[in-house]
Protein backbone atom coordinates (compact mmCIF):
# COMPACT_ATOMS: atom_id res chain seq x y z
CA UNK A 1 0.00 0.00 0.00
CA UNK A 2 1.45 3.45 -1.15
CA UNK A 3 0.39 6.87 0.30
CA UNK A 4 2.19 9.77 -0.63
CA UNK A 5 0.41 12.24 1.63
CA UNK A 6 -0.12 9.70 4.47
CA UNK A 7 -1.80 6.49 5.68
CA UNK A 8 -4.16 8.51 8.15
CA UNK A 9 -6.71 9.38 5.27
CA UNK A 10 -6.84 5.72 3.55
CA UNK A 11 -5.57 3.60 6.19
CA UNK A 12 -9.33 2.13 7.38
CA UNK A 13 -10.42 2.22 3.99
CA UNK A 14 -7.65 0.40 2.66
CA UNK A 15 -8.56 -2.06 6.04
CA UNK A 16 -12.19 -2.52 4.74
CA UNK A 17 -11.33 -3.05 0.94
CA UNK A 18 -8.45 -5.76 1.91
CA UNK A 19 -11.43 -7.80 3.76
CA UNK A 20 -14.05 -6.93 1.63
CA UNK A 21 -11.88 -8.70 -0.82
CA UNK A 22 -11.43 -11.60 0.94
CA UNK A 23 -14.36 -12.13 2.61
CA UNK A 24 -13.87 -11.75 6.00
CA UNK A 25 -15.62 -9.41 8.47
CA UNK A 26 -13.97 -7.40 11.43
CA UNK A 27 -15.82 -9.53 13.95
CA UNK A 28 -14.13 -12.86 12.45
CA UNK A 29 -10.74 -11.59 13.37
CA UNK A 30 -9.09 -12.95 16.64
CA UNK A 31 -6.49 -10.61 17.26
CA UNK A 32 -5.07 -7.58 15.51
CA UNK A 33 -1.07 -7.73 15.49
CA UNK A 34 0.94 -4.24 14.59
CA UNK A 35 4.30 -3.67 13.97
CA UNK A 36 5.52 -1.42 17.26
CA UNK A 37 8.59 -0.17 15.67
CA UNK A 38 11.67 0.21 15.29
CA UNK A 39 10.41 2.48 12.62
CA UNK A 40 9.52 5.97 11.52
CA UNK A 41 7.39 7.23 14.35
CA UNK A 42 4.47 8.33 12.37
CA UNK A 43 4.47 4.86 11.01
CA UNK A 44 4.75 3.00 13.92
CA UNK A 45 2.12 5.56 16.16
CA UNK A 46 -0.71 4.75 13.38
CA UNK A 47 -0.30 1.10 12.62
CA UNK A 48 -0.44 0.87 16.95
CA UNK A 49 -3.45 3.21 16.92
CA UNK A 50 -5.28 1.69 14.18
CA UNK A 51 -4.39 -2.10 16.00
CA UNK A 52 -5.78 -0.34 19.32
CA UNK A 53 -8.91 1.20 18.32
CA UNK A 54 -9.43 -1.61 16.02
CA UNK A 55 -9.44 -4.27 18.82
CA UNK A 56 -10.87 -2.14 21.18
CA UNK A 57 -13.80 -1.42 19.52
CA UNK A 58 -14.46 -4.80 18.77
CA UNK A 59 -13.55 -6.59 22.03
CA UNK A 60 -10.46 -8.33 20.91
CA UNK A 61 -6.48 -8.90 21.91
CA UNK A 62 -4.03 -7.18 20.25
CA UNK A 63 -0.36 -8.46 19.49
CA UNK A 64 2.57 -6.16 19.29
CA UNK A 65 5.83 -7.46 16.84
CA UNK A 66 9.05 -5.61 16.14
CA UNK A 67 9.58 -4.88 13.15
CA UNK A 68 13.51 -6.35 13.30
CA UNK A 69 12.14 -9.85 14.77
CA UNK A 70 9.79 -9.44 11.60
CA UNK A 71 12.59 -9.32 9.53
CA UNK A 72 14.42 -12.09 11.06
CA UNK A 73 11.15 -14.43 9.78
CA UNK A 74 12.62 -14.17 6.41
CA UNK A 75 15.44 -15.85 7.33
CA UNK A 76 16.86 -19.54 7.23
CA UNK A 77 20.06 -19.42 9.14
CA UNK A 78 20.63 -20.49 13.57
CA UNK A 79 21.80 -16.70 13.62
CA UNK A 80 20.10 -13.84 12.03
CA UNK A 81 21.43 -10.70 12.21
CA UNK A 82 18.68 -8.12 10.98
CA UNK A 83 19.12 -4.31 10.42
CA UNK A 84 17.19 -1.78 9.09
CA UNK A 85 18.41 2.11 8.26
CA UNK A 86 17.92 4.22 11.05
CA UNK A 87 19.20 7.10 9.18
CA UNK A 88 22.22 9.42 10.51
CA UNK A 89 24.83 6.92 10.01
CA UNK A 90 22.80 4.63 12.28
CA UNK A 91 21.38 1.28 11.72
CA UNK A 92 18.26 -0.56 14.08
CA UNK A 93 19.79 -4.41 14.96
CA UNK A 94 19.70 -7.42 16.49
CA UNK A 95 20.27 -10.91 16.24
CA UNK A 96 18.07 -13.62 16.53
CA UNK A 97 17.35 -17.18 16.65
CA UNK A 98 14.83 -19.88 15.64
CA UNK A 99 11.63 -19.14 16.74
CA UNK A 100 11.77 -15.70 17.28
CA UNK A 101 14.86 -15.97 20.05
CA UNK A 102 16.52 -12.92 21.10
CA UNK A 103 20.30 -13.84 20.59
CA UNK A 104 21.58 -9.76 20.87
CA UNK A 105 19.15 -7.33 22.48
CA UNK A 106 17.89 -5.07 19.67
CA UNK A 107 19.46 -1.73 19.43
CA UNK A 108 20.18 1.55 17.65
CA UNK A 109 23.80 1.80 16.82
CA UNK A 110 26.27 2.05 14.12
CA UNK A 111 27.09 -0.90 12.04
CA UNK A 112 30.73 -1.29 13.68
CA UNK A 113 29.13 -0.95 16.94
CA UNK A 114 26.66 -4.09 15.71
CA UNK A 115 29.27 -6.19 14.28
CA UNK A 116 31.44 -5.45 17.42
CA UNK A 117 28.68 -7.29 19.39
CA UNK A 118 28.00 -9.98 16.93
CA UNK A 119 28.47 -13.64 18.94
CA UNK A 120 30.54 -15.94 17.32
CA UNK A 121 29.24 -18.85 14.69
CA UNK A 122 27.70 -18.52 11.28
CA UNK A 123 25.08 -15.35 11.10
CA UNK A 124 22.63 -15.30 8.32
CA UNK A 125 22.48 -10.89 7.41
CA UNK A 126 19.39 -9.56 6.74
CA UNK A 127 17.95 -6.34 5.76
CA UNK A 128 14.95 -5.63 4.12
CA UNK A 129 13.06 -2.62 2.97
CA UNK A 130 9.37 -4.22 1.64
CA UNK A 131 6.63 -4.65 2.96
CA UNK A 132 6.10 -7.03 6.68
CA UNK A 133 2.85 -7.54 7.29
CA UNK A 134 2.75 -11.43 6.30
CA UNK A 135 5.85 -11.62 8.56
CA UNK A 136 4.22 -9.49 11.79
CA UNK A 137 0.95 -11.88 11.79
CA UNK A 138 3.44 -15.17 11.64
CA UNK A 139 5.41 -14.09 14.65
CA UNK A 140 1.71 -12.89 16.34
CA UNK A 141 0.89 -16.23 16.05
CA UNK A 142 3.45 -17.51 18.41
CA UNK A 143 2.89 -14.54 20.64
CA UNK A 144 0.84 -13.73 23.71
CA UNK A 145 -1.48 -11.67 22.86
CA UNK A 146 -2.96 -8.37 24.93
CA UNK A 147 -5.33 -5.77 26.23
CA UNK A 148 -5.40 -3.04 23.56
CA UNK A 149 -4.46 -0.60 25.78
CA UNK A 150 -0.91 -2.65 26.65
CA UNK A 151 0.07 -2.01 23.41
CA UNK A 152 3.26 0.18 23.25
CA UNK A 153 5.55 1.47 21.27
CA UNK A 154 9.41 0.06 20.73
CA UNK A 155 11.17 3.25 19.22
CA UNK A 156 14.78 1.99 20.18
CA UNK A 157 15.70 6.66 19.55
CA UNK A 158 14.00 9.07 20.87
CA UNK A 159 12.31 11.93 18.51
CA UNK A 160 13.88 14.63 16.26
CA UNK A 161 12.13 17.25 18.50
CA UNK A 162 13.22 15.21 21.82
CA UNK A 163 16.73 14.88 20.64
CA UNK A 164 17.19 18.48 19.20
CA UNK A 165 15.50 20.04 22.58
CA UNK A 166 17.76 22.31 24.10
CA UNK A 167 16.81 23.44 27.52
CA UNK A 168 17.98 26.42 29.25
Amino acid sequence: MHAPLGFSGVLFAEIGKLLGAIGVSLDQIDCFAAAVGPGTFTGVRMGITCAMGLAEALGKSVCGVSNLEALAEFGMGPLRAVTIDARRGDIYAAVYGPEGALIVPERVCTPDEFRAALPAGEIEWMSYDGPLAGAIAKVARRKQWSKPAQMEANYLRRTDAELNLRVS
